[in-house]
C-alpha cells in the first residue's frame, strides 16, 4: 500500500494561501453583469486562480478539509463553477490517503452516450458535498441539490469561495441546507496582505446570515480597497470591458 503524501500544512494555512491567491488573480473591477441581471463594478473570476497548478492545490486544500468536517464520500455540483475545485479537492484527498469521489451536474441530459446529468461514479450510499466557486442567485446550486438528492445521495452540506447575496443562502435553506461561505467579500476584496478591511470601510451591504467561518455578505469595493491593488487586467465577461487599476 502506497503511503499518504501529505500536501496539508494546517487549515488555516491553506484558507490564507488561497486567499492570496483570490486577491492576485481573480478579483478584477470593471463593468460587470451578474448571473442575476444586476451590474457590478468588481468580479470575481475563481477559475484564474483554481485553474493554475499552485491555486489548484491550493483550493483542493481548503475543500477537502470541508469535506471532511461533514463526512462526505463525494463532493461536486454544477457544472463548471464546481468543477475546478471538486476535482482538486478529490486530488488532494487521494494524496492524503483519503480519496474522495469527484462529479458535476450538467445543466441538461446529453442526447446520446448513457444520457445522464451527473458526471462521475456517484452512488446513492454517497454523502456529498456541493460545492462551487462563487455563487450569486444560487440558482445552480438548487438545480444541482435536486438532482443529486433524485438519484438517493444524502447531501451533507454546500459550501462556495464566496457567496455574491443573501439568495442562495435561502434558497438552499428552504431545501434544508446551509450554505457556507468560504471568505466575505471584505477579506476578498481587501487586497493588502496587512490590512483587511472592516464591513465598515466596505460601506453598505446586503447582509447574509450563515454559519460559515468567515461569513458571508455582498458589497462593493471602496476607494480604500482599490488602493491595496487589484489586479491588472482587461476583462472581458459577457460583452463588458474592465477598467481594472494595477499595483
Amino acid at each position: 500500500m502506497r503511503p499518504a503524501i501529505s500536501v496539508q500544512f494546517g487549515a488555516m494555512a491553506g484558507r490564507d494561501e488561497l486567499l492570496g491567491l483570490l486577491r492576485a488573480r481573480s478579483l478584477m473591477e470593471g463593468d460587470f453583469v451578474l448571473s442575476s441581471g444586476e451590474r457590478s463594478d468588481w468580479y470575481i473570476d475563481a477559475k484564474q486562480t483554481i485553474l493554475t497548478g499552485d491555486g489548484a492545490l491550493a483550493a483542493g486544500r481548503v475543500y477537502f478539509a470541508e469535506a471532511e468536517r461533514v463526512g462526505a464520500t463525494a463532493v461536486g455540483g454544477p457544472t463548471m463553477g464546481a468543477d475546478p475545485p471538486a476535482i482538486a479537492a478529490a486530488v488532494v484527498s487521494a494524496l492524503e490517503g483519503r480519496p474522495l469521489k469527484a462529479f458535476s451536474v450538467r445543466k441538461q441530459a446529453k442526447d446520446h452516450g448513457v444520457g445522464a446529468r451527473i458526471v462521475g461514479s456517484l452512488v446513492p450510499e454517497d454523502r456529498v458535498l456541493l460545492v462551487e466557486d462563487v455563487t450569486t442567485t444560487g440558482g445552480q446550486f438548487v438545480e444541482a441539490l435536486d438532482v443529486v438528492r433524485e438519484l438517493g445521495c444524502d447531501v451533507v452540506g454546500a459550501v462556495a469561495l464566496v457567496i455574491r447575496s443573501d439568495q442562495p443562502v435561502r434558497a438552499m435553506a428552504e431545501r434544508g441546507i446551509a450554505l457556507r461561505a468560504l471568505f466575505s467579500i471584505s477579506r476578498c476584496t481587501s487586497s493588502c496582505p496587512d490590512q483587511a478591511l472592516s464591513r465598515s470601510a466596505l460601506g453598505p451591504t446586503k447582509n447574509v446570515s450563515t454559519d460559515c467561518p468567515e461569513g458571508a455578505f455582498g458589497s462593493r469595493p471602496t476607494a480604500a480597497a482599490r488602493t491595496c491593488g487589484f489586479r491588472k487586467i482587461w476583462p472581458v465577461i459577457s460583452g463588458n470591458s474592465g477598467r481594472c487599476r494595477g499595483y
